[in-house]
């Protein structure tokens, strides 16, 4: 295999540290396994005093079995793990610990929901607020217990850390640990213990971390314990593809690194084999508007493409037509749809699936018809759809949404009509007149398509102002809601009548409880891959696409603040840079009457003028 110059000073550096900045498409894991081979069979360094580190167990075992093709005949005892899995094997060393004592997220979610409880008088905290609390324990643990999280759900500090100090507790009274206390547990060992730090250095005295930009404040503390003595400490990342700060990843431990190893050598791979020179330059001039990064030349092989194409769209539904009519005419295998969050992940995987189109999935998929929202929208739908006689299953989940003063105790029979309900409030005036409104609208709805349904459901029902007005102390919760329902709205669409709608729920949540029970992805062969942002990196696909890049998608509305706009950047950087030979960027001018404008970081792309198609529809 060649290697261009900056490859070869990668591979062949000495002793001493080392910072590899890889530029996406650089042949980052090429040089790994070369640099690795290169230590024992140039450098004659023992196989196992070589520690290799990635971040997932997956990118551990691919590297390992590049390494392993690499030898060939040839069996080198190479150390390859992720931080956990190292370390951890540290603990079952020294202190016993075994798989038994790893807490899973069962276990976790019932510790703290009991420890929520108590501090904060909740009968039954629901998991939305479990989960959240359990993000920030470990973000909270990751950065050393130094860095408070924000927290969304108006949780103070002084509350959060009462939660975490019990819940912390509870687990080691249990004698049970997670993934974060793996690495703090093994961190105090080495600095209460010199003698056990001295064993380890001893073994591991050259240390390679692939995807550095991505440690946090702990792990950094345990990279700089075990190879502070031999100084042989190998960093391969780049501070513009790190996307993970919600986790604790503080990519600043680069510039510390820099700063606290003496004769640092740093070298730059800068050159692209895998996008076409158009993608390349416009992914540059997107990132190249952070401030906060390491100068940078990436370069491509001069290999010429199409240009990027920039979208514009009156409207969602027809940037929906739009892309799915594209991706349909395309090689479905070779193709991505790349988005924000995990729930624009399914609504689009959703859209694609009622247009016909095979989709398969990363994430572990969420059923988008299990939320509160879509139920509380299909309960109207059907009342809307036989208003004589009206089911108590679909009337009382949204009988006071919004208010109307009617009580399920007030309800003695299962099915009713109008006119039986009004008679069960003969003696309630208040009641009777939004009995009688509610009926009205039902009425209205009889002619109307499904998306005009749900419109009206949320307009003249009022259920925009039902949920608004419960999400008044949480305005971001109500954007979200907001989202939710124009999603909802885009999905009904492709439905000519409620019947169908529902057999499709079932048929839907049907299938995605048998993959569950299998454990299999959605969608298998040729299919298109719908996935987050998050969830591509490190991946490459011949054509990607990236819809709805407006303000308030990306960057996210909750990104407030240059550092985290900064991050939100560098997400769509990577989003960009996963296309080898096409890119098309979309984006919506208009939305349900109002102004939405394109994302600010697609501003550069506007004001070039080469390798860029602009197009309004």
């Amino acid at each position: 295999m060649q290697f261009n110059s900056d490859q070869e000073k990668a591979i062949k550096h000495g002793d001493g540290p080392a910072l590899v900045i890889a530029g996406p498409g650089s042949g980052k894991t090429s040089v790994l396994t070369h640099r690795i081979l290169y230590l024992i069979k140039s450098l004659r360094v023992s196989p196992q005093s070589i520690l290799v580190i990635t971040f997932s167990k997956a990118a551990a075992l691919s590297m390992e079995a590049r390494f392993n093709s690499l030898c060939g005949t040839d069996h080198y005892p190479v150390t390859f793990g992720t931080f956990h899995s190292v370390f951890f094997r540290i603990l079952h060393e020294r202190y016993a610990y075994n798989t038994s004592n790893i807490a899973n997220l069962f276990y976790k979610r019932k510790i703290l929901r009991a420890v929520i409880s108590r501090r904060l008088s909740i009968a039954v905290p629901e998991d939305e607020l479990v989960d959240s609390l359990l993000k920030a324990i470990g973000f909270y643990k990751s950065s050393g217990c130094s860095k408070l999280p924000a927290m969304d759900n108006n949780i103070s500090d002084e509350d959060f850390l009462k939660i975490f100090e019990d819940y912390r507790k509870e687990m080691t009274d249990r004698k049970l640990i997670d993934f974060e206390d793996m690495l703090i547990i093994a961190r105090d060992m080495f600095l209460d213990n010199s003698d056990i730090l001295e064993n380890y250095r001893e073994r591991f005295r050259y240390i390679l971390v692939d995807e550095c930009q991505d440690i946090n404040d702990i792990q950094y503390e345990l990279i700089d314990l075990l190879g502070k003595k031999s100084r042989n400490i190998y960093m391969v990342g780049d501070d513009d593809q790190s996307i993970y700060a919600f986790r604790g990843a503080n990519r600043k431990n680069l510039l510390r690194f820099q700063s606290e190893y003496a004769g640092l050598k740093i070298i730059h791979l800068s050159v692209n084999y895998r996008s076409t020179d158009e993608i390349i330059s416009s992914a540059g001039l997107v990132i190249g508007e952070n401030r906060d990064r390491f100068a940078k030349d990436i370069r491509g092989t001069d290999r010429k493409g199409e240009k990027v194409k920039l979208l514009s769209f009156e409207s969602s539904l027809k940037e929906n037509d739009c892309l799915a009519d594209i991706i349909a005419k395309g090689n479905l295998k070779e193709t991505a749809l790349l988005v924000r969050t995990n729930r624009d992940a399914i609504y689009y995987a959703e859209i694609l699936r009622a247009k016909g189109i095979a989709v398969s999935m990363a994430e572990a998929v969420v059923d988008p018809y299990k939320s509160t929202v879509f139920r509380d929208i299909l309960h109207y739908l059907s009342l809307a759809e036989n208003p004589g006689k009206m089911s108590c299953n679909d009337f009382f989940p949204v009988m006071n949404k919004p208010s109307r003063y009617l009580s399920r105790k007030d309800i003695n029979r299962d099915s009713f009509s109008i006119d039986e309900l009004l008679g069960m409030y003969k003696d309630k005036a208040y009641a009777q007149k939004k009995i009688k409104e509610l009926a009205k609208k039902l009425a209205s709805m009889k002619d109307m398509d499904l998306y005009c349904r749900v419109n009206y459901i949320r307009v003249s029902v009022g259920y925009d102002v039902y949920m608004k007005e419960l999400c008044k102390d949480n305005p971001d919760k109500y954007e979200e809601y907001l989202r939710e329902a124009d999603r909802i709205m885009g999905l009904v669409r492709e439905y000519k009548s409620l019947d169908k709608l529902k057999a499709h729920v079932e048929k839907y949540s049907a299938e995605l409880e048998e993959m569950r029970k299998n454990k299999v992805s959605m969608g298998e062969g040729d299919a298109v891959t719908v996935m987050t942002y998050h969830s591509s990196k490190g991946l490459e696909f011949d054509k990607v696409y990236l819809p709805h890049i407006n303000e308030g998608t990306v960057p996210n509305r909750n990104s407030v603040g240059d550092n985290a706009v900064e991050e939100e950047r560098r997400m769509f950087y990577v989003a960009m840079t996963r296309a080898k030979k096409e890119l098309i960027i979309s984006c919506v001018k208009g939305k349900d009457n109002k102004r939405t404008s394109p994302s600010r970081f697609l501003y550069p792309l506007f004001k070039k003028n080469s390798g860029i198609s602009f197009n309004k529809n």
